[in-house]
């Protein structure tokens, strides 16, 4: 609608099966037109409706229930619009009958033309292709000049933020050293083609924003976003630790071993700690030189796909049967960088080194007949820590001697 114009609203009313209602029509909702000064009620004068009553309807029933006169000013002003909803239905009128059920459309939308030879004012905005990028391919940034043809040219700055690092992409386009510029009204391109590499990270973003418009003109759609989509995320990992299968203990000194953590399929992205820790079997805490001896962590560098650490054991003197350990590894947080799984712990047996020695002595070479012979059995070697149990068989006689 051009301003002087008249228009008329007709309120159609379909499927209607019986009886008749009356409507109250309602105020504006929203629009940019400002009732009494753009336009007004053509038959009642009115600046807006005020709940009059609509009606009665029938089935079939049509209705021109209102006019509006654009009013003409001199005034340079942009497109303007009024916007009205529906009249609804007055079930309180006292000769309302209808049973039927009621739905209502949408608000009607009236645009009035900018007239009286209004400029709108050059405004730049900025859009990107796609909201997601994934690497090797190109993400689009187009920033538009709209609104009117500037007289000797516009220019406005842009600049990068976000995660990503300028290694990430590489930018290619109009004009490339941060500022646009702009002769006539339309498009340019900032082109970002992001890098494909190897390398394994997490999703990274790129924003591009507007700044530093020139005299006379604005900035609408200020950023625009991309995220780039990682495509190198690592599969899940394996931690295993492998080490000894024996170590032997000694009298008094102590015996270490070498175990080494590895990284299976991809390398941590960034610094991890890696905790290693001994799972008694058969021994207890004594069996290890110190508590350090138990556990401890080691640091993995980005890309490091392998470390080593030691563990010490204790050594004595006491004749005692073999034992076993176990070393398991783990991290802090196992969902990320990827994830990482767990391989089967390393599992080491300690073997003693301590011998008992029993030797027979006394009774010399013959016993008379009807004497005693007194024999001595003695341990020498290590220390035995349970009962050690002899049995003994003569000529005559069988039994046993415990230590």
């Amino acid at each position: 609608m051009d301003e002087g114009d008249q228009i008329t609203i007709t309120l159609t009313v379909d499927g209607l099966t019986s009886g008749i209602f009356y409507a109250s029509d309602t105020d504006f909702a929203g629009g940019t037109a400002i009732t009494g000064t753009d336009f007004r009620d053509a038959l009642r004068g009115n600046t807006h409706l005020h709940g009059n009553t609509l009606g009665p309807y029938r089935v079939g029933d049509l209705s021109n229930f209102q006019r509006f006169n654009i009013l003409a000013d001199s005034q340079p002003e942009p497109d303007e619009t009024i916007v009205l909803p529906v009249p609804r239905v007055n079930t309180a009128h006292p000769f309302h009958s209808t049973t039927d059920t009621f739905a209502y459309g949408e608000p009607l939308t009236i645009t009035i033309r900018a007239s009286d030879g209004y400029t709108p004012t050059p405004s730049f905005s900025i859009a990107v292709d796609d909201a997601d990028t994934a690497e090797g391919d190109t993400a689009v940034f187009t920033v538009t000049l709209g609104g009117s043809a500037p007289a000797g040219g516009v220019t406005v700055d842009w600049a990068v933020s976000g995660a990503a690092s300028a290694s990430d992409y590489t930018v290619t386009g109009a004009d490339t050293d941060g500022t646009l510029r702009f002769t006539a009204l339309g498009s340019q391109t900032l082109n970002f083609a992001i890098t494909d590499d190897a390398a394994s990270e997490p999703a990274e973003t790129i924003i591009v924003t507007l700044s530093n418009a020139s005299a006379g003109s604005t900035i609408g759609t200020a950023s625009a976003t991309t995220t780039i989509a990682e495509s190198d995320q690592p599969s899940a990992r394996t931690l295993t630790v492998t080490g000894p299968a024996t170590l032997t203990e000694t009298d008094s000194g102590v015996e270490s071993g070498n175990y080494t953590i590895t990284l299976s399929r991809t390398a941590f992205s960034s610094a991890t700690d890696v905790t290693w820790t001994v799972s008694h079997g058969t021994t207890v805490d004594a069996d290890f030189v110190a508590a350090t001896d138990r556990s401890g962590t080691v640091s993995f560098a980005a890309s490091d796909t392998s470390q080593t650490f030691t563990l010490t054991i204790a050594g004595d003197d006491l004749n005692e049967a073999a034992e076993t350990f176990s070393v398991q590894v783990s991290v802090a947080d196992a969902t990320a960088d990827g994830g990482a799984a767990y391989g089967s712990p390393a599992t080491t047996t300690i073997t003693d080194d301590d011998t008992l020695t029993a030797t027979l002595s006394g009774g010399g070479d013959s016993v008379a007949e009807g004497a005693a012979a007194s024999l001595t059995v003695t341990l020498s070697g290590a220390t035995h820590t349970a009962d050690v149990v002899f049995n003994y068989n003569t000529d005559d006689a069988a039994g046993s001697l415990t230590l």
